[in-house]
């Protein structure tokens, strides 16, 4: 796994030459709590469950790419030192599929553009046309291949300067009898600058027939309002062509020069067998002072799945939680690099004993 860390991000690096631009991002990060110092934390990106990463990308006119090294929480003192040790590398890096991994590929893509209007890529993260800022989750309606790791082959067709369509086909390439395991396809439509129309099917599993797992969204993108944004997706999956989840979120953003104010609301109808709902819903406020961005974000959840969430999961619903996190925080910028710290204590309305706070400590880097 080392040598194809090296490789990857070698011959990342060694395209990005001949490419039109190239950046880097570092990230770092780490929490004091009741125990005192703990390296496993949500760092200053809110629900991240790491706490450094590298990301380097680089876009040309026909060729691009992008990875994502990352180093799990538990072992983010030692990533570096066992990187260029070997038998701390051996000793410590034995089941790379598990947590607790030093170093690893989070996610990759390589894309190249046969032509203007078209573009193809591998990619190993998922497609979001449609990402709210406050937790970084996007509409699932404008979502494809949120559950899966796996890589996927993309192709993006500009139709024209209002349609887009995007297809794509998801394998874990393990299984020969079973060469893709979930595809999908996006239609996209601009109407004169209004708004944006996004319509949605995913297959969830490696069969189209009458039993297969599938997923169909509705999203819309308000493009009209220049200091506003407004998102809105309606998903519904089904199994064996009954309903089994719905969901439907709405995202709000205001921008006023120094001043930003976001909403976000996620509810979710599980019909599958007895009828459980859960909600999320987030609000932040932040303001730009002079190079200081102090912020205040609040997050609701409600049976969703412990305070977590994958769409699509089974366990959606399956956990009873109402959970209150209150972040305040504050950002310092300098230069290509953002200082952040704050403090977040999570309400546990089931049971008070359950409360907890920690102090993050952070900070990214762009070049």
């Amino acid at each position: 796994m080392k040598k194809t860390l090296l490789v990857v991000l070698f011959v990342m690096l060694a395209a990005s030459m001949f490419a039109a631009d190239l950046s880097v991002s570092l990230d770092a990060g780490l929490m004091i709590d009741k125990n005192g110092l703990n390296y496993r934390t949500p760092t200053t990106t809110d629900e991240s469950d790491y706490t450094s990463s590298m990301m380097v990308a680089f876009d040309g006119e026909s060729f691009g790419g992008s990875i994502d090294i990352r180093s799990e929480a538990d072992n983010a003192p030692y990533a570096f030192e066992a990187f260029i040790n070997d038998e701390m590398w051996k000793k410590n890096y034995k089941k790379p599929d598990t947590w607790g991994n030093m170093l690893y590929v989070r996610n990759y893509s390589v894309y190249v553009k046969p032509c203007q209007e078209v573009k193809i890529a591998i990619d190993t993260g998922a497609v979001e046309l449609l990402a709210e800022n406050i937790s970084w989750e996007p509409i699932h309606a404008a979502s494809l291949f949120e559950v899966s790791s796996s890589p996927s082959l993309i192709v993006t067709w500009d139709v024209d300067a209002h349609l887009q369509v995007i297809a794509g086909v998801n394998t874990t390439l393990k299984d020969a009898t079973k060469p893709w395991t979930g595809l999908g396809v996006f239609a996209s439509y601009e109407v004169f600058g209004l708004g944006k129309f996004i319509a949605k099917y995913e297959s969830l599993d490696e069969t189209l027939d009458a039993g297969a797992t599938w997923d169909a969204g509705l999203a819309f993108q308000l493009l009209a309002l220049d200091t506003q944004d407004v998102y809105a997706g309606y998903s519904l999956i089904m199994n064996k062509l009954n309903p089994v989840q719905h969901r439907v979120e709405v995202f709000y953003g205001l921008n006023m020069d120094s001043f930003t104010l976001s909403f976000f609301d996620s509810l979710e109808i599980k019909t599958e067998n007895d009828l459980d709902i859960g909600n999320r819903a987030a609000l932040k406020f932040s303001y730009y002072i002079n190079n200081i961005t102090p912020s205040l974000a609040v997050t609701y959840y409600h049976n969703f799945g412990g305070g977590t969430h994958i769409w699509g999961a089974p366990d959606v619903g399956s956990s009873v939680c109402d959970l209150i996190n209150i972040d305040p925080r504050v950002a310092f910028a300098f230069g290509q690099g953002t200082l952040s710290t704050g403090f977040r204590y999570t309400l546990n309305l089931k049971n008070s004993k359950l409360n907890s706070w920690y102090i993050p400590l952070g900070i990214s880097v762009s070049l």
